[in-house]
């Protein structure tokens, strides 16, 4: 039996609507960069927060930047949002976290599946 998805109230991705994934677990930013690509987005990687500013820099058109907190290297997710929301204002964000706290910002908190992911997704473009 097939699960089916929940509706998208209109929210469905466009042809070039692009997904910036950054993610320093290569099977984890492997699998969700496959999933949205499944569901009709253009999707980049970024190992880490550096590569992210490197693709940002050069102008690729981005929609929504995914991106976890914990990275290696000077930038971790916290540093690179507020680089996108400095440097290309019109990019979304997207953070996820393994930890959970009492104020937690977080809108997903590892691990999470990939509906949620999707849900994130169409809200941020939605805005």
């Amino acid at each position: 039996m097939e699960q089916s998805e929940p509706p998208s109230h209109g929210l469905e991705p466009q042809p070039g609507h692009t997904v910036l994934v950054v993610e320093d677990e290569v099977l984890v930013r492997l699998a969700v960069a496959g999933y949205l690509r499944d569901r009709g987005f253009q999707v980049l990687e970024a190992a880490n927060g550096a590569e992210a500013v490197a693709i940002l820099s050069a102008d690729i058109a981005v929609d929504v930047v995914c991106s976890h907190v914990q990275m290696p290297g000077d930038l971790n997710g916290f540093a690179l949002a507020r680089w996108v929301r400095s440097n290309r204002p019109s990019v979304q964000t997207l953070l996820t976290s393994g930890h959970v706290g009492e104020d937690d910002p977080m809108p997903l908190h590892q691990p999470y599946n990939y509906e949620s992911i999707l849900h994130h997704i169409r809200r941020a473009l939605a805005q």
